[in-house]
């Protein structure tokens, strides 16, 4: 086959004089090195302990965040279906809820303390909330005998957000 290009193996020849045996001084390419200086590690465990240390910080503001709008949302579920079970006249009487040693409270009646049938959902104890003494919505129609509203405060740190109830049973926030 003739290639326009022949390839052809050539042998360098290695003499003494080539490899520079005979020379004191040794570059720094004739003995591989492994692993890290303790200063590469150093700085490499100081950036992992940074970036480690930033994304607590995010995860717990995000956590007390979460834990916040969560609380919130129970109150104001607590709230609605009260109010549904007045309005859909469940039992033939006013429903309502109230706060009562640390839970939230559905009952039935014109009184948390002498309500019956109670449904209770757990408070979280990090979070503050200030409620009027109760909340009763009459049957069928779900108003209430807040003028001008009932507000219910809920605080956790520096946040803090009002939800309120107006006299027709509108819950708002």
């Amino acid at each position: 086959i003739n290639l326009p290009f022949p390839r052809r193996r050539e042998s360098i020849p290695l003499s003494r004089s080539s490899t520079n045996l005979d020379s004191p001084i040794k570059s720094g390419n004739d003995h591989a090195s492994f692993g890290f200086t303790l200063i590469e590690v150093i700085i490499a465990l100081g950036l992992l302990a940074i970036i480690a240390a930033f994304g607590l910080f995010i995860s717990m503001d995000v956590f007390r965040g979460n834990s916040f709008h969560g609380e919130k949302n129970i109150i104001i579920s607590v709230l609605q279906k009260a109010r549904s079970r007045a309005v859909n006249n469940i039992n033939q009487v006013n429903h309502g809820a109230c706060f009562e040693s640390s839970n939230y409270v559905i009952f039935e009646g014109n009184a948390c303390i002498t309500g019956v049938n109670k449904e209770t959902f757990p408070k979280s104890s990090n979070i503050a909330s200030t409620w009027p003494s109760e909340i009763i919505f009459n049957q069928l129609t779900g108003s209430t005998p807040c003028f001008p509203t009932c507000d219910i405060i809920v605080i956790e740190g520096a946040q803090t957000i009002t939800i309120k109830v107006n006299p027709e049973g509108r819950i708002s926030w």
